[in-house]
């Protein structure tokens, strides 16, 4: 089984990884590092699979939504869209 999980995990992209473990901010220093809001795996954009991981996670445990996943991406695609140069601290 321990196998089987490894190849899952090594199946995402280091972006699309972060959303599926909900990891809002490994996310947000991959983003601010230079990965693309945009990208797509799987027929997902980030946006659209953190979407997806955010609901189906409340959905299947009964706990209240969570957003912060998608709220990253969001923003994340915003910041681009409008050219925004990001600093992050050292």
């Amino acid at each position: 089984m321990t196998r089987l999980n490894a190849l899952v995990s090594d199946y995402w992209t280091p972006d699309h990884h972060a959303v599926e473990h909900q990891d809002a901010e490994t996310l947000a220093r991959l983003l601010a590092e230079g990965s693309d809001p945009n990208e797509v795996f799987s027929n997902m954009t980030l946006l659209t699979h953190a979407i997806d991981v955010e609901g189906d996670s409340s959905l299947q445990s009964g706990d209240p939504l969570t957003v912060h996943t998608t709220a990253v991406c969001w923003l994340s695609g915003l910041i681009q869209s409008w050219q925004i140069q990001v600093v992050t601290p050292p």
